[in-house]
């Protein structure tokens, strides 16, 4: 039977993907369990992962995976990292990190064929440089660099004299000074500013993001 191990560094629970994909890995009879880089232990060339069973996350003790899907494969400590590239000389990943929002962005800044299709973006560096470019653009979003999986995302609106936010799935329309506040609280941590844009298809039809 193949093996799929899906790499990540929070519990199953918090990650959207594990559950479907231990659902459907179950359909078509393949194994999957879930692992963070503590669990592995490269000398037995062992990994205690959590394998879906009867509703729940159970722990089990069983051999490196055929192929590893990596959810987040970044690494706080220097052991995490050799446990990782020691795990990539071994097992085939199926995606490599690229590097944070801003390295990203400034990777497709740099080709002709992206270019033109990036939206304004900037580093928000102070409360004071976020606030002048959403007043500029009207409609922003605040991301946070290192973020993923919409972890943290606010989407702004000017309305006249306020700012309506959508935060956690939340709508609240707050005056400068409560967004003054909101902005102080968030960009401690380091934080982009983007400009809002209306994505359509080729027939014209406006793609939303569900908020759930």
């Amino acid at each position: 039977m193949v093996t799929v191990g899906m790499l990540d560094r929070v519990h199953p629970k918090k990650n959207l993907k594990a559950y479907p994909f231990a659902a459907v890995a179950r359909l078509e009879g393949i194994e999957f369990f879930y692992f963070t880089p503590k669990d592995v232990d490269l000398k037995a060339k062992k990994i205690m992962g959590k394998f879906y069973e009867n509703g729940g996350w159970i722990k089990k003790q069983t051999p490196f995976p055929d192929v590893i899907y990596n959810a987040n494969s970044s690494a706080d400590t220097e052991e995490e990292k050799i446990i990782i590239e020691a795990l990539r000389s071994l097992v085939p990943f199926t995606s490599y990190p690229v590097g944070n929002k801003i390295k990203v962005f400034d990777m497709l800044s740099k080709s002709a064929a992206f270019s033109s299709y990036l939206p304004d973006t900037k580093e928000a560096k102070s409360v004071r440089s976020a606030i002048d470019f959403i007043n500029d653009k009207k409609r922003a979003i605040l991301k946070p660099r290192n973020g993923r999986k919409g972890e943290g995302i606010i989407y702004v609106s000017c309305i006249e004299d306020k700012y309506e936010v959508i935060q956690d799935n939340e709508k609240k329309l707050l005056s400068k000074k409560e967004f003054i506040s909101l902005l102080k609280k968030v960009i401690h941590k380091p934080y982009l500013v983007q400009q809002f844009i209306t994505s359509r298809t080729k027939l014209g039809n406006v793609v939303t993001a569900k908020l759930e």
